[in-house]
């Protein structure tokens, strides 16, 4: 699972000024930036760890492995479908 740089952290915080609602909320929490990193990390490695998993899901669904990119590819697709509400 990947370490959050603090340029990673900068990166991510920036994101969420530029969404109004995101902004207002995080001025209302006013975490420490130590707690804040701690989330962003407990994301990135739940996130991480899902995705590991539904891959040995889709292997087996399969009967044969796929390659990490074709498993990358295939949930950028079902993740645009959701978004779409398919």
């Amino acid at each position: 699972m990947a370490i959050l740089t603090n340029d990673d952290f900068t990166e991510y915080k920036r994101a969420l000024r530029r969404d109004p609602d995101a902004k207002s909320e995080m001025r209302a929490l006013s975490p420490s930036k130590t707690a804040w990193k701690a989330a962003l990390q407990a994301l990135e490695d739940g996130y991480t760890s899902r995705r590991v998993a539904i891959k040995g899901e889709m292997d087996t669904a399969l009967g044969e492995p796929m390659t990490n990119a074709m498993a990358k590819k295939l949930e950028k697709v079902w993740m645009q479908q959701r978004a779409r509400g398919l």
